[in-house]
């Protein structure tokens, strides 16, 4: 008899079947995933359950999908010849079940390694978090070390989960963090149901700056996928001016910081170029501030930014390159109904330059110049063209990636 192979909608866990004529005879095993690949002539099936020992009558048809009496397996099924042998692979609901909730469960809570200093989440690139291309996309990973940086901060003593990372003695004095610089850099996307370690830890800069940085890896082969930094400062929520960061602060975070003699990325202290409706390229007007753009500070999350920066990217850069760097420089927070402007603009320097002459849709095919990244100078700003940020991205060619 011949031997073909299938696979269930679900995978993890599963359960090998082997059909023989009219009879699903199921074993419960683990580790098993076989991949549905062939479809056969209606027939008329049973599906052997060993737990309950019972036969239940399946009927099966070109690609069609089954649930069990329980409710709980999504059966591909296809139908065999008499001399025919087929193998059907289901998921274990149980087992699976609680291999998610153990995955749910680490990547809300995290743990601390290195003396406690490291925070640590284990996290699944999620359906919602990818591409076109199933990869992950930058804001996700933005969200990502947000949340990781959060549950961090949450996880040392005395820090109060009311606002992002505040202590007692802030919460008292109405004070919190913001962000005034993000670097991102990508050695490579995440794909979709990847799990990933994200590592974070915390340090000082300067007289009144406290900083994260993030490593990203790929779980499963210890690959490091994604580098972060930032920088933040104090805020009086009611003045919305800077603060000190003054001692009692830093008794209260003593438990979270860590030495550090560099960051995972150098820091930008260069100041990014300002564009104006004039110099820039490319303008998307009309971006408004919504309710649910706003985070517990109140304005509008930075997660949002990296959408409104992307928004004046033209079609023909993704299509043809991969944004890989990102730096932005925040200058203004954004309020609800705020209406703001994306600019962006070809870096014009060195070979950034030669390179922006691939990006006009056709391909650039044929000159060394498209090999190079592009590089691309943005700014977001209010209709009176005050500055809400500076960015900055960094783009490779598609066929130059592994």
């Amino acid at each position: 008899m011949s031997t073909r192979s299938f696979q269930a909608a679900q995978t993890g866990v599963a359960a090998s079947a082997a059909v023989s004529k009219q009879r699903v005879r199921v074993s419960w095993v683990s580790n098993s995933s076989l991949r549905f690949n062939h479809h056969r002539p209606r027939r008329r099936c049973s599906l052997w359950d060993n737990k309950e020992q019972a036969a239940v009558p399946l009927r099966a048809a070109n690609a069609n999908k089954f649930n069990d009496h329980h409710h709980h397996l999504l059966l591909a099924a296809a139908a065999a010849e008499d001399d025919d042998d087929l193998e059907i692979a289901v998921a274990n609901p149980d087992e699976e079940e609680e291999e998610l909730h153990q995955l749910a469960a680490e990547s809300v809570h995290g743990s601390r390694v290195r003396q406690g200093r490291v925070h640590r989440q284990r996290v699944m690139v999620r359906s919602f978090d990818i591409d076109r291309h199933k990869k992950a996309t930058i804001a996700a990973l933005m969200r990502q070390i947000q949340d990781s940086a959060c549950n961090h901060a949450t996880r040392c003593s005395g820090v109060e989960l009311g606002r992002f990372a505040s202590t007692p003695f802030m919460t008292k004095n109405n004070l919190g963090w913001v962000i005034t610089c993000i670097q991102m850099v990508v050695d490579q996307y995440p794909a979709w149901r990847d799990v990933l370690q994200v590592d974070t830890w915390t340090y000082t800069v300067g007289k009144n700056g406290l900083a994260n940085d993030w490593v990203i890896l790929n779980e499963k082969t210890g690959q490091t996928l994604v580098r972060a930094t930032n920088t933040c400062v104090m805020m009086n929520y009611e003045t919305r001016r800077l603060h000190k960061f003054v001692q009692e602060v830093r008794d209260e975070l003593a438990c979270c910081i860590v030495p550090v003699e560099e960051s995972v990325i150098p820091k930008n202290e260069q100041r990014l170029p300002r564009l104006d409706f004039e110099t820039a390229e490319h303008v998307t007007s009309g971006l408004t501030s919504r309710w649910f753009d706003l985070d517990v500070n109140h304005h509008v999350n930075n997660v949002k930014y990296v959408d409104w920066i992307l928004d004046s990217v033209p079609r023909s850069l993704p299509e043809g390159h991969e944004l890989r760097e990102m730096t932005i420089q925040f200058r203004k927070e954004v309020a609800i109904d705020t209406v703001v402007h994306s600019l962006s603009r070809r870096n014009n320097s060195g070979t950034a330059a030669a390179a922006a002459g691939s990006g006009n849709g056709n391909g650039g095919q044929g000159h060394g110049a498209d090999d190079a990244p592009v590089e691309v100078d943005h700014l977001l700003c209010l209709e009176d063209g005050s500055e809400i940020l500076r960015a900055r991205t960094t783009w490779k060619p598609k066929k130059n990636l592994n």
